[in-house]
């Protein structure tokens, strides 16, 4: 049972995690061939915000220690995003904001996602 819990706990960081490193790391102009979006998509379960557990090395990232990304909703209807990690080297917060749309209907998990430049998701 105690395990059973933990795993509970533990899945909305995971999959928090992966939507984080999904916006950060894809920097495709178009979906992939063959991905499909998932429908019935509820974007409000997963605003707030998503403490990082592993990572693929990325740019932002790199060495940035306490990592975090924050989604909450905008009033134009986007997704408003904001990486945040803590450098310890030069003992300073690094912070990214950016902004997420839906490049179809809100009930369709595909966004299009902009903070210097483009990435799909």
């Amino acid at each position: 049972m105690q395990m059973k819990g933990i795993l509970m706990k533990l899945w909305p960081v995971v999959t928090g995690v992966a939507i984080a490193l999904t916006l950060v790391a894809c920097k495709s102009p178009t979906p992939p061939k063959g991905v499909q979006p998932i429908s019935g998509f509820d974007a409000s379960r997963y605003l707030g915000k998503w403490y990082e557990v592993a990572r693929l090395e990325n740019r932002f990232e790199r060495g940035l220690e306490q990592v975090t990304a924050t989604y909450g909703k905008r009033s134009d209807g986007g997704i408003s995003v904001l990486n945040r990690g803590y450098d310890p080297v030069k003992n300073k917060w690094n912070e990214s904001e950016g902004k997420a749309y839906f490049t179809g209907e809100p009930t369709t998990a595909a966004l299009k996602v902009s903070f210097l430049g483009s990435v799909w998701i």
